[in-house]
């Protein structure tokens, strides 16, 4: 979905890179991270989670996921959240790379195919 490179920074205060809400379904091919060459990093800034975001995703890395609005962590289906190497950095531990709001939304991170 986000694709860095050339020591490139992605940076996000005070929200998510990505929210979802309503009855959305969220379906990324690839990962939500791609680091490609060059030192890139992302920086985010929320305190969506609360005390502690649920983490999501196997070996090639983990995001940080938020749930309100009575969604829950059945909604979401992550094999890989990102790909390559880079620096992620959250400013604490109820940081959120995803927010996700309301029973009926859904996300779905593949971690093959196109990014």
């Amino acid at each position: 979905m986000f694709v860095l490179n050339n020591t490139s920074t992605l940076r996000v205060s005070n929200g998510a890179p990505l929210m979802i809400s309503g009855t959305a379904v969220v379906n990324v091919g690839g990962v939500l991270y791609r680091f490609e060459a060059g030192g890139n990093s992302v920086l985010v800034t929320n305190s969506a989670c609360g005390t502690s975001c649920s983490a999501f995703g196997g070996a090639g890395g983990q995001i940080s996921v938020a749930f309100t609005g009575h969604a829950s962590s059945s909604q979401v289906n992550v094999v890989s959240g990102i790909r390559g190497s880079g620096m992620i950095g959250y400013s604490g531990l109820a940081t959120a790379d995803i927010v996700l709001n309301g029973p009926t939304t859904r996300l779905i991170i593949s971690g093959s195919g196109g990014n």
